[in-house]
């Protein structure tokens, strides 16, 4: 019978080195998130306003979605607070897309904030998907579709704020 003369130190290295192979496989392989259909006609900056409604003095912005042809989309939400002294104070919070999908007229997006917060309450990991419709070349309609935070706690049987109204947006760019 014929014995192998590989030792213990030569089998660790090959078997790194076959770790490090797969890995760097790997890394050329993967995205930073996924992406699926054509994006040409959802390409440019869109912009929608909350509509305050009745004895308001006229409409806050409410978000900027920039939508990039190389695939980078990135929501720009915006609040606003009515300050003590009665000035409105404003914040905005920008989070970059994960994923997204294309099915005919439809935008379908996915986000996760690694610092979802609802006041009063802890920071959290919230999956989001929403969806921007288009209703003409310049003209869409935004929607919130889930949450993942607002379906933990509904399932936990708190009050759960419903979903903001679908949002109309206008092509900027």
């Amino acid at each position: 019978m014929v014995r192998s003369k590989i030792t213990g130190p030569w089998v660790g290295r090959a078997a790194l080195l076959l770790l490090a192979g797969m890995g760097a496989v790997a890394s050329a392989l993967s995205v930073e998130g996924s992406a699926t259909g054509d994006l040409k006609p959802f390409v440019g900056t869109w912009t929608g306003d909350w509509n305050p409604g009745p004895g308001s003095n006229g409409k806050f912005r409410a978000l900027d979605l920039e939508i990039r042809p190389g695939g980078k989309i990135v929501e720009t939400w915006y609040r606003y607070r009515k300050s003590e002294d009665g000035t409105t104070r404003t914040s905005k919070s920008v989070r970059p897309v994960t994923s997204y999908t294309v099915s005919g007229q439809t935008l379908t997006l996915k986000s996760r904030v690694e610092s979802f917060q609802v006041q009063g309450h802890p920071p959290v990991t919230a999956e989001i998907e929403e969806s921007l419709e288009l209703k003409g070349r310049d003209a869409a309609v935004f929607k919130s579709l889930s949450n993942s935070y607002f379906a933990e706690a509904k399932r936990r049987g708190e009050l759960v704020t419903s979903p903001p109204p679908p949002i109309a947006m206008k092509r900027r760019s």
